[in-house]
């Protein structure tokens, strides 16, 4: 992961808005960032913790917004950075109140989150928009929790040596945190669980065992009841392989079960066979009497059957007849009533047509129609000359109406021309009056603004000049304390140096490790090399401000000039006589500009009535001319009309529409009456013609031999019956005859009886040997079982062994002490002290290295998580507690950067490459030799392809380190702002 860009505004101690991009800052690769203690160096990177996880490390998360923001600031942070090519941006905002934007009052904005993917091809992709949801996100693209995060990207202010001095049992929290170690507790838990299924599993078995057993014995005493022998013995802890022999012993009486069986079936099939050919017999005695009843009663019927039958089918012979007589009767009927329609219309047409002096041809309906065609044809040529005559008269009338409209429009626009004339003379007079009066307006304004400059900046001189003068005081103060605490710090070094001794350590100064005389500060408390600093610090922060102080005066005086010299309110008389003669010019300007836009408004009112004018004066023409030619028209018109009778022009086309809409059809009505006189030629045709082939004198004799075609189909039906059923009967009795039937009707009651108590015998053999059967495969599927149950149980019982041990040594209950969590987590500090040796090799020259520790410290600790140091000098190994100030500092922040090699570049909590570091602060605690050792051990990070920042305000780091990002505290104690400089 390659931090891009970081943007935040109204968070923490930053007010505004803030931008740190880091690609300017990465040719550097190395680079410092300071500032005062407190101005907020360290927020940048909480900011970066803050838009990845919505938490910053070591700060509570609610309390983000600036307290000098602002009212109507918003307050957000944007965090760009890339993995694996792909560009990611992280956007946060969260609970505050601020101002609101309209009216007054405040209001509450809600936490937002955002992240987005932008990928190389240009298009972008929304990961997740809620605030849960962008954890997890983000989380997922670095492979890194929070406190794994702070560990790989940031080494946080006063922690550097929290890891190497923890006590076992801490230092395993927070590795756990970061290489996953509750995955290996959710293992030694799984395998908890295993063991107790694997042992529920064997009890199980047991169970099943017991169950088959006890299944087969219940079983066997069932098939001893049946059988009739004794049952199985039953002294205690009976087994399957008893019961398989018992079974085997009565296998004998079994089949002499099924012999039985079988014998008892015999004899009943055989009295049921006897029973059911007497029955036969009877049945054939019975039937034969009951289809000789049938038949006489068939004899009986046969006459009237066969007269219905003979008279259906006359019935069916005369119905053609009837049915074309009928037709020819409807087709006359139709001729009679066509005939009439198409008298009827051809009356009416023609009387019509002779009220208004037209007489219509009948002979047929072409003739008819054309005639008609003829005579609205002449009407309609005399309408459409009178209707050219009326049109002609409107025309004329219209134009006539428009050329007088025009001619008033015109003196209209006479009479508006001359007054506009007359109010641009006039105004013409109002603006020659004012020119004179008319001042320079711009130059008045431009002096105006620079007397009220003036006033601003010499207001301002006062104040900075009053400023400085008390910095000036505070800077003196700030020097006398600088000098104050060097001596002091001078004067107790040696007893400062004195309490850091250890017995058994060696001294820094001398290298002895007895300290019999240590120095003593009989006059108060030791100062720190850092209470120095800090006096330092404070002088060069006030000298810096009295300097800008300086300048900001020297920049207001040349800003105010020729003005210097004045006093304020001489500068305040200036500015009051210019601004009555800049509102006297004002008012002057309005005057002449409101009178300018008037005359321009009369002036081109006078354009307008011009073009007006003109256009009417066309319009005028025009309309002269289209009189003239509707005057010809309506002339031309009236000569065509000459005796034309407006009124009988009327009537003859009203009467004449009318024929019109009657004859609409007639020839339809003509054809109708032409086809009815052929069908009715044709029906009497038919209707002799069928008389004259059947059986009938005349149609009414026909008729009367109709019947009903129901009835028609029920007699020709009941025929067929009864011939069907006479057929069916005899051949049945032939059959049964055939067969052979007794003379007298058998008796058959004592054969049923043998039979059935045959069969009552034959079922109760059947059922005790089917449930004999049932029992002794009930026996059998049990010991099956069992047996099955029993082979499988040996794989079972391994498993739960297997099961049970793995537990016991994964939860250190086996001959080593030490869990499965401990023990990956005491392989993966291995691979963080192997690292760490290598940077603290660098740093001490190769004295010292770093080392995981195999056993406990004494008998009340835990074995595997703590370390010791290397020394080279002695061959020894030291408790870390032993190093000086300095070189604990070094071990610590070579443990961190292992930790943070080992996690950056594949460990258990990460597999994405951190490209970036930034340590925070520590520095001010090493010697000068220490100090260069560390330098050069961030020079060969940054050599590994990282980017780095170091934290800090030791002087020496930021000379000899590139000064990044500077951090600056503003004026009054109201927040902090801040400076990159690439």
């Amino acid at each position: 992961m390659r931090p891009l860009r970081i943007e935040f505004e109204a968070f923490g101690s930053y007010p505004g808005r803030v931008d740190v991009d880091f690609r300017q800052l990465a040719p550097r690769g190395l680079f410092v960032i300071t500032g005062a203690t407190g101005t907020g160096k360290t927020t940048i990177f909480d900011a970066m913790a803050y838009a990845l996880y919505g938490e910053m490390p070591q700060k509570d998360g609610n309390d983000i917004r600036s307290h000098h923001a602002a009212p109507d600031s918003p307050t957000w942070v944007r965090f760009t950075f890339e993995v694996d090519g792909t560009t990611y941006v992280a956007e946060r905002s969260p609970d505050y109140v601020r101002a609101k934007k309209v009216g007054s009052g405040s209001t509450s904005e809600k936490a937002t989150a955002l992240v987005t993917r932008y990928d190389a091809d240009g298009t972008s992709r929304a990961l997740a928009t809620k605030i849960r949801e962008a954890r997890t996100v983000c989380t997922e693209v670095l492979g890194l929790s929070l406190e794994q995060f702070s560990r790989v990207m940031l080494l946080p202010q006063g922690s550097i040596t929290r890891f190497l001095l923890d006590t076992s049992n801490e230092r395993e929290v927070l590795l756990g945190q970061l290489f996953g170690g509750e995955v290996y507790e959710r293992v030694v838990q799984r395998l908890k669980v295993a063991a107790g299924e694997a042992n529920s599993a064997v009890e199980r078995v047991e169970e099943d065992e017991r169950h088959h057993v006890a299944n087969a014995q219940s079983a066997l005493r069932d098939i001893a009841d049946l059988l009739g022998v004794e049952p199985l013995v039953e002294p205690d802890g009976v087994g399957g392989e008893q019961l398989t022999a018992r079974l085997t012993e009565i296998e004998p009486a079994l089949n002499e079960s099924s012999e039985a069986m079988r014998v008892a079936s015999a004899q009943a099939d055989d009295a049921a066979g006897r029973f059911q050919e007497a029955e036969a017999t009877l049945h054939r005695f019975d039937e034969v009497a009951r289809l000789q009843q049938v038949s006489a009663a068939l004899d009986l019927a046969a006459p009237d059957v066969e007269a219905a039958e003979r008279s259906a089918h006359r019935s069916m012979a005369a119905r053609p007849v009837v049915e074309a007589a009928d037709a020819a009767d409807a087709a006359d009927a139709e001729l009679r009533r066509s005939t009439i329609e198409r008298d009827a219309r051809c009356a009416d047409l023609v009387a019509l047509a002779a009220s208004v002096e037209v007489q219509l041809e009948v002979g047929s309906a072409a003739a008819l129609v054309g005639a008609l065609g003829e005579a609205i044809a002449a009407t309609k040529a005399k309408q459409a000359l009178v209707a050219s005559r009326a049109t002609a008269r409107t025309d004329l009338a219209e134009t006539s109406a428009l050329l007088g409209a025009a001619h008033q429009r015109s003196e209209q626009l006479a009479a508006g021309l001359a007054r506009a004339e007359g109010d641009v003379r006039i105004h013409d007079d109002l603006l020659a009056d004012i020119e004179p009066r008319r001042r320079n307006l711009d130059d008045l304004l431009q002096l105006t603004d620079r007397l009220q400059q003036a006033v601003r900046d010499q207001q301002a001189l006062s104040s900075v000049q009053g400023e400085r003068a008390e910095r000036d005081v505070e800077l003196r103060q700030a020097a006398s304390r600088l000098d104050s605490v060097w001596k002091r710090f001078v004067a107790t070094q040696a007893p400062r140096l004195a309490t850091e001794l250890r017995d058994g350590a060696p001294c820094p100064v001398c290298g002895a490790c007895e300290h019999p005389a240590p120095a003593v500060d009989l006059e108060g408390e030791p100062v720190s090399f850092d209470d120095v600093q800090r006096a330092q610090h404070e002088l060069d922060r006030l000298t810096k401000a009295v300097h800008e102080l300086d300048g900001t005066i020297a920049d207001l005086r040349v800003q105010l000039g020729e003005y210097g010299s004045l006093a304020a309110d001489d500068l305040a008389s200036r500015l009051d006589e210019h601004a009555e003669a800049v509102d006297e010019a004002r008012s002057v300007e309005s005057r002449y500009s409101e009178l300018g836009a008037q005359r321009a408004a009369f002036a081109e009112t006078i354009e307008r009535y011009h073009r007006d004018r003109a256009a009417l004066d066309s319009t005028l023409a025009e309309l002269s001319a289209r009189t003239s030619r509707h005057e010809a028209a309506l002339a031309a018109a009236e000569l065509e009309c000459v005796g034309i009778d407006d009124e009988q022009l009327l009537r003859a086309a009203t009467a004449l529409e009318r024929c019109r809409e009657l004859a609409v059809g007639i020839e339809s009505v003509f054809s109708a009456a032409a086809e009815a006189e052929t069908l009715a030629t044709e029906r009497r045709s038919r209707a002799s013609a069928l008389l004259e082939a059947s059986v009938f004198a005349t149609h009414d004799e026909a008729r009367s031999e109709l019947l009903d075609q129901s009835v028609e189909r029920r007699s020709i039906d009941d025929a067929a019956t009864l011939r069907e059923r006479r057929s069916q009967t005899d051949a049945a009795l032939e059959t049964l005859i055939g067969q052979g039937v007794p003379a007298e009707r058998p008796e058959i009651e004592v054969l049923r009886t043998a039979a059935e108590a045959a069969r009552h015998a034959a079922d109760a053999h059947i059922t005790r040997h089917t449930t004999l059967a049932v029992r002794v495969d009930d026996c059998r599927a049990e010991l099956a079982a069992w047996r099955r149950v029993v082979s499988a149980s040996a794989d079972v019982r391994r498993r739960a062994a297997v099961a049970r041990r793995a537990y016991q040594v994964c939860a250190g209950q086996g001959s080593v002490k030490i869990n499965l969590r401990r023990w990956v987590l005491g392989n993966e500090l291995d691979r963080v002290a192997s690292a760490a040796t290598v940077h603290l090799g660098r740093m001490t020259a190769g004295r010292y290295g770093i080392r995981r520790t195999r056993e406990a410290k004494d008998a009340r600790s835990v074995a595997g998580l703590d370390l010791e140091i290397l020394d080279a000098h002695t061959g020894r190994p030291r408790h870390p507690r032993s190093l000086s100030g300095g070189e604990q500092f070094q071990a610590s922040l070579a443990l961190a950067l292992g930790l943070a090699d080992v996690m950056s570049l594949g460990g258990s909590g990460s597999g994405q490459r951190m490209e970036a570091l930034f340590v925070d602060e520590g520095f001010g605690s090493l010697d000068p030799k220490a100090l260069d050792d560390a330098i050069e051990t961030l020079h060969q990070l940054h050599a590994t392809g990282r980017m780095v920042g170091a934290i800090t305000h030791v002087e020496t780091m930021k000379e000899r380190l590139h000064v990044g990002i500077t951090v600056e505290a503003l004026e009054g104690g109201r927040g902090s702002r801040l400076t990159v400089s690439p």
